[in-house]
């Protein structure tokens, strides 16, 4: 029997059989799409360009890679690298859960990059040079270094996340806590900021909705920082004089025109 003869396609429920072996083809931007996609269990689950997909529709997708084989289940991801915030990097080259931020054991997972270099052969002469070589720098990292980038907009861009702030950090550096309101539709936030030389260490201790300012009060005297000079946003004198009188060294910031890059 021929390869042709073996393989059956199926164009309504958009799948093709080969042999005893059927994969499944669907998109996930439409809800009866996911529906007949959860309504089956798979062996292998691929999902392309991953950049697009929000992390919720990944696990909850994952929960389908549940048919009972002689080997091992598994999943593939693709994409063009986003930024550094995207949670492919959390989870591949971070080894962080994208939700919670905890380790994971990186034995289940694994990455490798594939750029255009890799596939000349199979690309128009040219096209490295020609297309490629002359994308704004964001683009090219992306799209011809497969590199992950910096989101748009990001105001720091040489950053990265550690386990804790160093004691001699915390000991010798500049400390200057900061505060923004917020209440139902923007969280409250406050971070303690420490200020060593060239480095800003930044450590968040309250990303919150609904809070009232006498709730704010107790967090920052709970966090031990009361007697600290806290900068707040000063569009709130209200609420920094209420976390005055609940005895809070609160003081309103000073800002101009682009306050953030003048700032820094």
């Amino acid at each position: 029997m021929g390869v042709e003869s073996a393989v059956t396609w199926n164009e309504s429920d958009h799948y093709v059989k080969i042999g005893d072996s059927e994969i499944w083809v669907d998109g996930l931007d439409d809800k009866d799409r996911v529906d007949k996609i959860l309504g089956r269990e798979y062996s292998t689950i691929f999902l392309n360009e991953v950049s697009q997909i929000a992390y919720p529709t990944v696990t909850t997708v994952l929960t389908r890679l549940a048919q009972k084989t002689d080997g091992k289940n598994i999943a593939f991801f693709d994409c063009n690298p986003p930024s550094r915030l995207h949670w492919t990097y959390k989870l591949f080259i971070q080894g962080v859960d994208p939700e919670s931020e905890d380790k994971i054991d990186m034995q289940h997972y694994g990455s490798i990059q594939m750029n255009p270099v890799h596939n000349t052969e199979h690309l128009p002469d040219g096209y490295i040079e020609d297309i490629l070589g002359h994308l704004p720098e964001d683009k090219r990292r992306r799209f011809l270094l497969g590199e992950f980038g910096d989101a748009q907009g990001v105001i720091f861009t040489d950053w990265d996340i550690i386990d804790e702030i160093p004691d001699e950090v915390r000991r010798n550096a500049k400390r200057s806590p900061g505060l923004d309101f917020g209440f139902s539709v923007d969280p409250a936030a406050l971070i303690d900021c420490y200020i060593a030389g060239d480095d800003i260490y930044i450590d968040e201790l309250i990303y919150e909705k609904e809070l009232t300012n006498q709730e704010i009060a107790t967090k920052i005297k709970a966090f031990g920082i009361a007697d600290e000079m806290i900068q707040a946003d000063s569009a709130e004198p209200k609420s920094i004089r209420e976390l005055k009188l609940a005895g809070c060294r609160v003081y309103g910031a000073e800002k101009g025109a682009d306050s953030i890059r003048a700032g820094i």
